[in-house]
């Protein structure tokens, strides 16, 4: 049985892979995983596995307490490093559920390591797409997606050649404001851009869909998974989430992947290693008639063009683009700056930060600190 390890456990995606394996969905040797802050739930987890025997957190004092409590087991902090911990569990996958940049530096140690990789954490592809690539030239590693989207591109490009590909479609719910103009997104209260209409996520995720920054990132995810560029990647605003996404073929025939607003079901097809590719028609041909689609607005349009900015510069733009986002997030969170700030700081860090061509791991972590440490400034700057 394959040793599974599961990166960033107690978040929404960790939460439910960890629910299939409890209902037999999945079957692997569950022998390792991390939590952020949520330290309560390592009790949680442990009480349900008693296969797990390493386990990572954050706080060093509170790794102290947990080695004493379960002495048997094996625990690492920040402290150690992801890197330490993932070479120490030694498993054959890793799921790899973190969000932001602190996935970023455990997929790569991933694929150095060999073992094969499923990845929620966009913020790797975003981040560090060309390392990721160039590693898996090299690497034994199997990557799959787990994001929805891409997990239904996955399946469609199962079933053609990729020469009768005419372009990939990016389904997108359009957040709580998909109807809304740039005018009418002045004065946008936190509560409300908290309110998905379709999916229940972390607050930082929430804010990413009601912004399209998350599907930005969608893009530039799917660019360097099926290796199309910027004009044969297209979005189109599904309210619904029934249709995951979609691929139009030369022929004018198009693929879908339809089924119910699920994260388990994504999971399972990575982690069941693409044994489950339907397409459900059947299912989507009875409903259809009820499902809606229409193309982003202008400023919608204007917002995921940033992504082409990023798959065209490359180098270390999209590390510039996900520290400025990271940063004004929590920034809008905390209320110290508004909704449409989050734009208008993207854009200024992705102007006025060098990008770096070709990069290493150490360039997109200095990169990370100096685009926050410029935002910061900025922000001062603006209130005085």
């Amino acid at each position: 049985m394959k040793k599974l390890l599961i990166l960033g456990a107690s978040g929404s995606i960790g939460q439910q892979t960890i629910d299939l394996l409890i209902n037999n969905r999945i079957t692997y040797d569950f022998v390792g995983f991390s939590v952020g802050k949520n330290v309560e739930y390592i009790d949680i987890a442990l009480s349900k596995f008693k296969s797990v025997k390493f386990v990572y957190l954050i706080d060093d004092e509170k790794k102290e307490i947990f080695s004493k409590k379960y002495a048997d087991l094996h625990f690492f902090s920040e402290k150690d490093g992801f890197e330490a911990f993932i070479k120490a569990v030694n498993p054959d996958v890793v799921v790899n559920a973190l969000v932001g940049f602190a996935g970023v530096i455990p997929t790569l140690e991933t694929i150095k390591l060999g073992k094969d990789l499923m990845l929620a954490n966009k913020e790797s592809l975003v981040v560090a797409g060309d390392l990721v690539n160039e590693l898996l030239k090299t690497s034994s590693t199997k990557l799959i997606p787990i994001d929805s989207e891409h997990v239904a591109i996955d399946k469609c490009l199962q079933h053609v050649e990729k020469s009768m590909v005419q372009k990939i479609i990016l389904t997108c719910s359009g957040g709580p404001f998909r109807d809304k103009t740039k005018e009418e997104l002045m004065g946008v209260k936190v509560e409300d851009a908290l309110k998905h209409p379709t999916w229940k996520m972390g607050n930082k995720i929430t804010i990413d869909s009601a912004t399209l920054i998350n599907k930005v990132f969608e893009i530039i995810e799917a660019h360097y998974l099926f290796d199309y560029d910027f004009e044969h990647i297209e979005v189109m605003i599904h309210p619904e989430s029934k249709v995951h996404s979609m691929i139009e073929l030369k022929n004018e025939q198009m693929l879908l992947d339809y089924g119910p607003n699920d994260m388990r079901i994504p999971i399972e097809y990575a982690l069941s290693y693409r044994k489950n590719i339907d397409l459900n028609m059947d299912e989507f041909v009875k409903n259809a008639a009820e499902l809606h689609f229409f193309s982003p607005n202008e400023f919608q349009n204007d917002v995921l063009s940033i992504a082409k900015t990023v798959i065209e510069q490359k180098g270390t733009m999209g590390c510039i683009l996900n520290a400025a986002n990271d940063f004004l997030v929590e920034k809008f969170l905390n209320k110290e700056i508004s909704f449409l700030d989050i734009y208008k700081y993207i854009h200024l860090a992705m102007q006025n930060i060098t990008c770096t061509k070709k990069y290493n791991v150490q360039d997109i972590i200095s990169t990370n600190n100096i685009v926050k440490y410029y935002l910061q400034t900025k922000i001062e700057e603006d209130k005085q």
